[in-house]
This record gives structure tokens, C-alpha cells and sequence, in this order.
């Protein structure tokens, strides 16, 4: 008969495999890799589209905030 510590070392194995693990982060990521991270329900992610206001509007993830990437350039010279 196996030791409990045999047993508490093989449910830890099974218990790996059977939770999900969360992707690789990167700054920036490719729309099923975003699918990914979205559906695994990733805490505090924040999706920004530097796309123009326009874009923005016409249609966007729910939750994603807008800072169009000329406003960002001109925020970080600012900055500097």
C-alpha cells in the first residue's frame, strides 16, 4: 500500500493536467492568442486599440480602451 505522501504526490500530478495554465505573456499578441487569454478568463487584462477613434467606434472588444497610436507618441514625447 502506497505512503500518503505517495498518494498527495500523485493527485498533485493529476491536478496539473487537469487546470488550466495561463498563456505566455507578450506585449503584443495575435487575435487567437487574445481568444485564448480571454477565454481563459486572464485577471486584469487590459486590451488597448491603438486604432483611430473611427475604428474604435464602428466596432471593439468589449472592455478594450481606445489611445489611438499618434495620441500615444505624442503623449510619450510629452513625457520626456
Amino acid at each position: 500500500m502506497a505512503n500518503i505522501s505517495d498518494q498527495i504526490n500523485a493527485a498533485k500530478d493529476v491536478l496539473k493536467e487537469a487546470l488550466p495554465s495561463p498563456p505566455d505573456l507578450d506585449a503584443q499578441v495575435t487575435p487567437d492568442n487574445l481568444k485564448q487569454r480571454l477565454e481563459w478568463g486572464e485577471p486584469a487584462l487590459t486590451i488597448v486599440d491603438v486604432r483611430d477613434r473611427e475604428a474604435f467606434n464602428e466596432l471593439r472588444i468589449q472592455g478594450a480602451i481606445n489611445m489611438p497610436q499618434a495620441e500615444l507618441a505624442q503623449m510619450a514625447q510629452g513625457a520626456l
